[in-house]
C-alpha cells in the first residue's frame, strides 16, 4: 500500500471519528432553530434586568430594564413564529413538541421571577404595583399546572394516548407573556421618570397600565387553572377510549 493511499485512509478515518459538536443545531429544522434562539435570549434578559436592579453600571441602571423588555418581547414573538414556521413548512417534529413548551415555561418563569424581585414594582411612589405574595401565588399556580400537565403527558405516552396542547393553553401562554411584558414596561418607565419630579403627570399613565396588566395576569391565571383541568379531562376521556379499543381488540376471535 502506497504512502499516499495510507494518508487518504488515515484522513478518512479521522473524519469518521470526528465529533460533530454542532450537529444538533445544523441538522435542526428552521422552526427548532427559532426555538433554540428563544432559549439563547433568556440569559441576556436575566442579565440586563438583574443588572438594572443591582446597579451593575450606569448603563444597566438607566437602560437595563428597557433592553430586557425588548429582548423579552422578541423572545415572546419567536414563540408564535416557530409554531407558524413548523406548520407552514411542514416542520412539525417530536423534538419541537417537547422543546417549544419547555422554552415557553422557562421564559415565563424567568419573567415572573424578575417582576417579583424588582423593588421598583413594590416601592414606587406611583402605586403599590406588584405585591410579592401575589407574584408567588401566580407563579405557584403556573408551576403546579405545568407539573400536572407534564405528568399527564407522560402517563398518556405510556398508554399510547396523545394529550396535545389545546387553544386554552395557547391563550394562557399569550396572556402570561403580555402581562409580564406590561409589568416590565412599567418597571422601565418608573425607573426612567420617577426621579424627574413629574409624578402627577405619570401617575395616570402608570395606573392605567397597572390595572390593565393585572387584568391580563388574572385572565392568564384563570386560563392556567382551566387549562390544567381541561388537560385532566382530556386524558381521562382519551384513556377510556384507548381502554375500550384494547378490550374490543382482545375479544376478537
Amino acid at each position: 500500500m502506497s504512502e499516499e493511499v495510507r494518508d487518504i485512509e488515515a484522513t478518512a478515518s479521522k473524519e469518521r471519528t470526528k465529533v460533530d459538536w454542532f450537529g444538533w443545531f445544523t441538522r435542526a429544522t428552521l422552526a427548532t432553530k427559532i426555538t433554540y434562539f428563544r432559549l439563547l435570549l433568556i440569559p441576556f434578559i436575566l442579565l440586563f434586568y438583574i443588572g438594572a436592579i443591582q446597579g451593575f453600571s450606569g448603563f444597566f441602571i438607566e437602560n437595563g430594564r428597557l433592553v430586557a423588555l425588548v429582548l423579552f418581547i422578541v423572545a415572546a414573538l419567536t414563540d408564535f413564529l416557530d409554531g407558524w414556521v413548523a406548520r407552514r413548512f411542514n416542520q412539525v417534529s417530536e423534538l419541537g413538541k417537547i422543546l417549544d413548551p419547555a422554552m415557553d415555561k422557562l421564559l415565563v418563569l424567568a419573567g415572573f421571577i424578575l417582576i417579583a424581585v424588582d423593588p421598583g414594582l413594590r416601592g414606587s411612589s406611583f402605586l403599590f404595583i406588584m405585591p410579592v405574595y401575589a407574584a408567588v401565588i401566580i407563579v405557584f399556580i403556573a408551576i403546579a399546572r405545568d407539573y400536572i400537565t407534564t405528568i399527564i403527558r407522560l402517563m398518556g405516552q405510556s398508554k399510547g394516548v396523545d394529550v396535545a396542547a389545546d387553544k386554552v393553553a395557547k391563550y394562557k401562554t399569550a396572556c402570561q407573556l403580555v402581562g409580564i411584558s406590561m409589568f416590565m414596561f412599567l418597571a422601565a418607565i418608573i425607573a426612567m421618570w420617577e426621579g424627574t419630579g413629574n409624578t402627577d403627570r405619570m401617575r395616570t399613565l402608570v395606573e392605567v397600565i397597572t390595572y390593565t396588566a393585572w387584568a391580563v395576569m388574572i385572565a392568564a391565571t384563570v386560563l392556567t387553572i382551566i387549562s390544567g383541568v381541561w388537560y385532566s379531562i382530556k386524558y381521562v376521556k382519551a384513556s377510556k377510549s384507548t381502554e375500550i379499543i384494547s378490550v374490543d381488540e382482545s375479544t376478537e376471535v
